[in-house]
């Protein structure tokens, strides 16, 4: 879908203009005939990048979206909701993006078609829920529901880097304190041992070789580093394939544990929102698998296969994963009661419970492995500088 920019004259003689996306530029000239527009000129726009710096923060689409809902359970038409919602935002992306969901949208495209391509922030995953909240005739709740996933994500990454920030923080300043000894302080002991003509002891000798080429090498290495450093996090940014890949394999032989139930929360979530938004389990399966990515991608797969084959849902996930018999187990009360998406909902908790507990005890073990590296390289250092003071002391 291509992105226009036309011009034209309306029912009262005045010309107009605008842009918006749409199929063809027949397709276009069509819509905005119906809109009582005589189109004159309609020129295909080159694509506008949008930088990082001028992304909005979940939080800020979260309330963008929750709001468009309110104004639509009010009884607000959606062209007007969208007006009233783009005029309110501050950030220019989701501003173009609101009005360019309103063009497309007085064109007769449906709202969660446009919506992905638009508004930034929504994934696969959460446009199925809006086009099945709009299949359904409940395009208001199903952005509520929307809008509190993207909260409940942002809120899971806030907790994630709060308890990786001790952690870097400890690590970067014992790396600092070391530079010091080596740079600042190391050349000065080696001054004094100089003058004495004693034979330094093998520690002390390889804390003062250490000092010189932390002195020699750390300028560049200051250069090079922010220039690595730099280039690595631009590359971090764009380089999604490769991000998802390297992330993969460290989550794979390191924190295995705590990426299965990060994994198994974002598959009940997910499945139990677009239950919850009316999207029939065999197709909201491949979306929940995909959301849970590839530590239970095969897994769900296999699940949705079997029951496509007539295997009660519960059954089939118990056999593809043992991992997920807590949710298997609350899906099967689900079932019975007739409120499944409410008991994979519970799952999802379950699992968020028990990530949050494994990263606490994972940040109380980092902690003061951190302290006690960084306090053993320090007194290591101080007993070698003023190990050749005891050794003198001992010959008088």
């Amino acid at each position: 879908m291509a992105s226009y920019r036309w011009h034209g004259v309306d029912a009262h003689g005045s010309r107009v203009t605008g842009q918006c996306h749409a199929e063809s530029v027949t397709a276009l000239r069509e819509g905005l005939r119906g809109r009582g527009i005589e189109p004159v000129t309609v020129r295909r726009s080159a694509v506008r990048r949008i930088s990082l710096g001028g992304r909005p923060s979940p939080d800020e689409t979260a309330a963008a979206l929750a709001h468009l809902g309110s104004l639509l359970e009010a009884g607000m038409p959606l062209n007007q909701a969208l007006r009233a919602v783009g005029r309110e935002q501050r950030r220019p992306v989701l501003r173009d993006g609101l009005r360019q969901v309103r063009d497309a949208v007085e064109l007769g495209q449906t709202f969660s078609s446009v919506a992905g391509e638009q508004l930034p922030r929504l994934d696969p995953i959460l446009i199925a829920l809006l086009a099945a909240g709009e299949e359904c005739g409940a395009l208001e709740e199903a952005l509520h529901t929307v809008a509190d996933e993207l909260r409940h994500r942002h809120a899971s990454i806030r907790q994630i880097r709060r308890a990786a920030a001790y952690p870097a923080w400890i690590a970067a300043m014992a790396s600092a304190v070391v530079i010091l000894l080596l740079v600042v302080v190391a050349p000065r002991f080696e001054a004094l041992y100089a003058q004495s003509g004693a034979a330094l002891p093998w520690l002390t000798r390889w804390v003062v070789a250490a000092s010189h080429g932390v002195a020699a090498l750390l300028p560049g290495a200051v250069a090079v580093g922010t220039v690595l450093i730099s280039a690595l996090t631009l590359v971090w940014r764009r380089w999604h394939r490769g991000r998802r890949a390297i992330l993969r394999r460290w989550w794979r032989h390191r924190l295995a544990a705590i990426q299965r139930d990060a994994a198994l929360e974002r598959l009940f979530r997910t499945l139990g929102r677009l239950l919850a938004a009316g999207v029939p389990l065999l197709d909201a399966l491949p979306h929940a698998a995909q959301a849970a990515g590839d530590p239970l991608r095969e897994h769900i797969d296999q699940a949705h296969r079997a029951v496509a084959a007539g295997t009660p849902f519960p059954r089939a996930l118990r056999h593809t994963d043992p991992a997920t018999a807590t949710g298997a187990h609350l899906a099967a009360i689900g079932e019975e009661c007739g409120r499944l998406d409410e008991m994979l909902r519970q799952a999802a908790d379950y699992h968020r419970h028990r990530l949050e507990q494994r990263l606490e005890r994972l940040a109380a073990w980092v902690e003061p492995a951190l302290i006690t590296v960084a306090g053993l390289v320090t007194a290591a250092i101080v007993a070698a500088l003023y190990l050749p003071i005891f050794q003198l002391g001992t010959l008088f």
